[in-house]
């Protein structure tokens, strides 16, 4: 029983990979999802979270392609084989 997370452009780039396969728990939200990205992942507590611990306003969530609601990573319950995707803003001409 396992989440994906895939991380694009910026977030691939600080995540040091495309992509975590997580193991699921029962209960687990965004939010303690997240907790457990930026304890493994070194520098990425500073790409997902403001320093007033608040995530990033930039950054775009998604489950399974669905788009999620910003302040929703606290009750965003996560299922297993659920794809969660990390997108930061992309800039470029």
């Amino acid at each position: 029983m396992s989440i994906r997370v895939c991380y694009l452009a910026q977030a691939r780039k600080v995540a040091g990979a495309s992509e975590d396969v997580v193991p699921w728990r029962a209960g687990l939200t965004l939010s303690a999802l997240f907790d457990d990205l930026a304890t493994t992942r070194g520098d990425f507590r500073t790409f997902l979270f403001r320093n007033d611990g608040r995530l990033q306003a930039t950054l775009l969530i998604a489950i399974n392609d669905q788009p999620i609601p910003r302040g929703s990573t606290e009750t965003t319950q996560l299922n297993d084989g659920d794809v969660v995707m990390l997108i930061p803003p992309v800039a470029g001409g």
